[in-house]
C-alpha cells in the first residue's frame, strides 16, 4: 500500500476518535440508550457537545477527502505528493479535533482552513495530472 492509501484509512478512522469520547461521556453520565443512542445527544454540554460536533464535521470532511483521493488516484497524480499532503491533512484534522474539543475557537477555525487548503492542494494535483 502507498502512503496515500494509509491516509485514506486514517481519514476513515478519524471520526471515531470524537465518537468514542462522546460514547464514554454518555456512559459516564448514565444516559446512553443503545436502542435510541441519538436521543442522549441533547444532554451533552461543554466539551462533550463540542466533541459531538467535531465528530459530525469529521464525517463531512471524510466524504471530501475520499472523493478527492479517488479522483487524484484515477487522474494519475503523483503518489508521493498525495501521501505528503494527506499526512499533513491528517495532522491538521487532529489539531482541529483537539482545538474543537478543548474550546479553542480561533485555533479550530485556522486548522479547519488549513485542512481545506490541503484538500484543495490535493485536488490541484489531480487537475495538474
Amino acid at each position: 500500500m502507498q502512503l496515500d492509501d494509509w491516509t485514506v484509512l486514517g481519514a476513515v478512522l478519524a471520526p471515531y476518535a470524537p465518537y468514542l469520547l462522546v460514547a464514554w461521556e454518555k456512559n459516564r453520565l448514565g444516559v446512553y440508550d443503545p436502542a435510541n443512542p441519538r436521543d442522549s445527544n441533547a444532554v451533552l454540554e461543554g466539551w462533550s457537545a463540542r466533541a459531538k460536533a467535531a465528530e459530525l464535521n469529521s464525517w463531512e470532511a471524510l466524504t471530501a477527502y475520499v472523493a478527492i483521493a479517488w479522483i487524484a488516484r484515477n487522474a494519475g497524480a503523483d503518489p508521493t505528493w498525495l501521501g505528503a499532503l494527506g499526512v499533513l491533512w491528517l495532522v491538521s484534522r487532529a489539531a482541529y479535533l483537539a482545538a474543537y474539543v478543548t474550546g479553542r475557537g480561533r485555533l479550530r477555525i485556522w486548522t479547519w482552513f488549513l485542512g481545506v487548503a490541503l484538500l484543495l492542494a490535493r485536488a490541484g494535483l489531480a487537475i495538474a495530472a
